[in-house]
């Protein structure tokens, strides 16, 4: 039986001067184990007292004839040493040891079991081993695997980055583009309101001044209503986004340099006079000439010149 350390002890008595019946221990340790265990026994000097019959091992093909034979003869040359190394400390410990080992490509987990007579001296060792290649197989498949993944995650995870940087690259070049579109737009806004100012409404002022045709004059001061309405909108236009202006505020301020009254203003619009008063406030508000003294319309002409 197995004792509180790992070890196991015979009661087994036959009789002789305190010797044990070991092949009755056996049998009982193989009655409780399957058909893929080994079961080997072996005296203080390595050579085999018992094995299981059915012990199927490349070391073993004939179980009988390893009886009464030291097992270091029979193990490869290279695994002798590990083994008298497992199989001495478990003698001079009184230890059970556990141990791995492969040969021929299987792998074999062990377990050293010492034997105790009744004195407590350790007579012999229990080596009871099974058969772990399939589960190292799995295990070593699992491994590469996990490898695998963890392969393809790094090299995702790269891509991910490097698209990501890709993106915020050409949301830069587009947000550049779009400050430079703006910016044309603006010059663009600029230079017509200039153009107009300079270029064409002195001369249809100078024309206004000297004709004398009603029918002409009428003309001309329609002409001079939509040049200045059309460089309003450019002046207003190009300030709109800095000042805040809404469309209808835009539409107010156009009609207010028109020099267009409240009362005609809600007429144009459909709107209440008291809305039309709400946005002259914020207009003026947002020019920055809420609390003072300036003329609307003045300022608004102003701003088209």
């Amino acid at each position: 039986m197995k004792t509180q350390n790992n070890h196991v002890q015979s009661q087994a008595d036959n009789g002789n001067n305190g010797s044990f019946d070991y092949e009755a221990m056996i049998k009982g340790l193989i009655s409780l184990c399957d058909d893929n265990e080994l079961i080997i026994s072996l005296d203080r000097n390595g050579v085999v007292t018992h094995i299981k019959e059915t012990t199927k091992h490349e070391l073993f093909q004939n179980n009988a004839e390893l009886i009464g034979k030291c097992i270091w003869d029979y193990l490869p040359p290279e695994t002798v040493e590990s083994r008298k190394a497992v199989f001495l400390e478990a003698l001079e410990t009184g230890k059970a040891i556990r141990y791995e080992g492969a040969y021929n490509g299987r792998w074999i987990d062990s377990m050293v079991y010492p034997v105790f007579d009744k004195q407590g001296n350790v007579r012999q060792v229990i080596v009871m081993g099974r058969d772990i290649t399939r589960s190292k197989q799995v295990e070593k498949e699992l491994r590469r695997l996990n490898e695998g993944l963890e392969e393809i995650v790094e090299r995702r995870t790269e891509e991910l980055v490097d698209k990501a940087k890709k993106l915020e690259e050409l949301n830069s070049a587009l947000r550049v583009l779009l400050q430079k579109h703006d910016e044309e737009k603006r010059e663009g806004e600029e230079y017509m309101s200039s153009a107009i100012n300079q270029m064409i409404t002195p001369y249809v002022r100078q024309i206004k001044q000297k004709s004398t045709d009603p029918e002409i004059s009428s003309y001309i001061n329609i002409i001079e209503t939509n040049l200045n309405d059309l460089t309003l909108k450019f002046g207003i236009a190009i300030q709109s986004k800095a000042l805040g202006l809404t469309p209808t505020e835009i539409e107010v301020a156009l009609l207010i340099k028109a020099g267009k009254a409240s009362k005609e203003i809600a007429h144009l619009l459909e709107i209440s006079c008291e809305t039309v008063g709400f946005h002259r406030n914020n207009i003026r508000y947002k020019l920055g000439i809420k609390n003072k003294k300036e003329n609307l319309q003045s300022y608004l002409m102003a701003m088209g010149t």
